[in-house]
């Protein structure tokens, strides 16, 4: 009998979901300093490192009932949020700003945090599963090697909790390239998960039931997203594996958990845990197959952030080595000089834009360099040039 690979969750998760709408409150302060545009009205684009904002309807607009949706969401969730960020919790604030290597192109902290809960009913936002997932992720944060505990077999959370006893986390922290506030902040919160969960859980659970009394008006587009992975047969699913490198690793995994986002519209991601308590899954946006359909709206921005990944520095390095050879991460990163989670990171973004595959040998992962990803950037720039008219000015003395 075949494996299945993937499997479809049919409800909507309104607790992470209330991490997302928290976060998206928090964006919007960021970038709303020098703005008239109240919240219910705005959309927050990251340019580079910033935040800009504009108003909802340069995003939105081909999505009226999504834009719908949101507008009455915040309508009914700004007053509280408010309120719950002007009672003595500017630290929570704050851990929602605080970016893996500061790139804000990426989701802060807690929202990560929130996209790995791990919840046994959907309506329930319980301890164990913030803190577990909470301490993967300030572990990642702060340099420790999760590739070098997955080659000594460390592949629950458990066992990571007991090596990380052995660990110096002050030190990992005192090396991490953040600010002394934030790394205060970090330790705090780390130190104090209960409290952290417990000043959220009231807030998490009002929102948790304003964005579920508010899921009808978008719920002929979440049905049709399960829809279509059903009717394909999860064709955007295996596309997606392919497009960030990890084909060659669905059927050594466990199932693969597919659900919809709906407050990160246009999100998609795909988390993989060679592990046995931590189930792989993928994510993606509400929004993001009538985006996909696009292309030729698209094409110029996809372009663009695929030229900015491949452009750092320590990318072209990890690029060059994998073009002479594979490598696995514990290899890269000595190499390269740079900390495992430093590699990582930059790891995820060349997978992101589709120019690596990994594939697994014994208990490591190699990566190598995919082909077809940099065909299709310079199918894409050549297609983008094709209609450029050159015309030949001469020069009037």
């Amino acid at each position: 009998m075949e494996k299945n690979i993937f499997y479809l969750n049919y409800k909507a998760s309104f607790i992470s979901e209330a991490g997302f709408l928290i976060y998206n409150y928090i964006n919007f302060l960021s970038a709303s300093k020098n703005s008239s545009i109240n919240w219910q009205d705005s959309w927050v684009k990251t340019s580079g490192n910033e935040n800009i904002l504009v108003r909802i309807e340069e995003r939105l607009s081909d999505f009226p009932k999504y834009m719908n949706f949101l507008r009455e969401v915040r309508t009914e969730s700004v007053g509280i949020i408010k309120e719950f960020f002007d009672d003595k919790n500017k630290d929570i604030m704050d851990l929602f700003s605080i970016y893996e290597k500061n790139d804000k192109s990426n989701l802060a902290l807690l929202t990560i945090v929130f996209m790995n809960l791990d919840e046994e009913k959907d309506d329930e936002f319980s301890y164990d599963s913030f803190k577990k997932a909470y301490d993967l992720f300030f572990y990642k944060l702060i340099d420790i090697d999760f590739f070098d505990l997955n080659e000594k077999d460390v592949n629950s959370y458990e066992k990571i909790k007991n090596q990380v006893k052995d660990l110096d986390i002050m030190a990992y922290i005192a090396k991490a390239k953040y600010s002394d506030k934030d790394m205060m902040m970090l330790i705090r919160a780390y130190k104090n998960t209960f409290d952290l969960y417990q000043r959220l859980l009231p807030l998490v659970n009002k929102l948790g039931k304003i964005i579920a009394s508010k899921f009808y008006l978008i719920k002929e587009i979440f049905d049709q997203n399960l829809k279509d992975f059903e009717e394909t047969s999860y064709k955007r699913a295996f596309e997606f594996a392919k497009q960030v490198g990890f084909e060659d690793c669905l059927n050594i995994s466990q199932e693969i958990e597919i659900s919809i986002l709906l407050l990160l519209p246009f999100s998609c991601t795909f988390t993989f845990w060679d592990s046995d308590d931590m189930l792989p899954f993928m994510k993606f946006g509400i929004l993001m197959s009538m985006y996909e359909n696009q292309d030729e709206k698209n094409k110029l921005t996809n372009i663009s952030n695929e030229l900015k990944i491949i452009s750092d520095q320590t990318r072209i390095d990890i690029l060059d080595l994998l073009n002479k050879s594979d490598y696995y991460a514990k290899e890269l990163s000595d190499k390269l000089y740079i900390t495992p989670a430093t590699l990582s990171y930059h790891i995820n973004q060349l997978h992101a834009a589709g120019l690596l595959r990994v594939y697994k040998k014994g208990r490591r992962y190699y990566y190598q360099l995919k082909k077809s990803g940099f065909d299709k950037i310079i199918e894409n720039l050549r297609e983008f040039s094709k209609n450029i008219k050159e015309e030949n000015h001469e020069y009037d003395q």
